[in-house]
Parts: C-alpha cells; sequence; structure tokens
C-alpha cells in the first residue's frame, strides 16, 4: 500500500497542455511522461517539445536529456536552432 502522510504535498506534475491530448505528430501525453521522468518513447518532435518546456522551467542541461533521452549535445542544437529539429541540405540539382 502506497500511504502519503496527511498534509504531505506531492511534487508539482508538469503538464504539456491543458486541454489537447495530441496535435499532429505531438502526442502530449508522452511529452507529459518525459517531463515528470517517467520512462516513454518519444519521437523527436516529441523530445523536442519536451526539451523546450524543461528548459524554460529551468531545468539543468543535463537533466533535460536525461528526461529526453537525448545527449545534452543535440538538446544545446535544437535551442540553438529555434527549437527546430535541423534540417538537410538541399539537393542540388544536376544541371
Amino acid at each position: 500500500m502506497i500511504a502519503t502522510r496527511f498534509g504531505a504535498s506531492a511534487p508539482a506534475r508538469l503538464y504539456a497542455s491543458t486541454t489537447d491530448t495530441f496535435d499532429g505528430d505531438l502526442d502530449f501525453i508522452a511529452v507529459e511522461y518525459a517531463l515528470n521522468g517517467e520512462a516513454v518513447t518519444l519521437t523527436v518532435a516529441e523530445k523536442i517539445c519536451a526539451a523546450r518546456i524543461l528548459t524554460e522551467r529551468g531545468l539543468p542541461s543535463r537533466e533535460v536529456a536525461a528526461r529526453v533521452g537525448s545527449a545534452r549535445e543535440t538538446v544545446a542544437g535544437w535551442k540553438a536552432n529555434g527549437w527546430q529539429q535541423k534540417g538537410r541540405a538541399p539537393e542540388r540539382s544536376a544541371a
């Protein structure tokens, strides 16, 4: 049995959205699990969303990277790129 002492407060849970559970390719429930340090498999878009929210909350880069399952350098790259996934170089035409 799990018990909580009366008057003890649980750590505040972080939420990705207040009303939506998904938006396009973002599963906000999966993002919410990552925000709260729970094991989850995320797409790249979900990792970027979670990393942005955690960074805005002031978490250290090491903690952000651990929660989203990416390297600190990758998270820093997303932040430097305006929270966008780095795009591929345009293909050159054979002219």
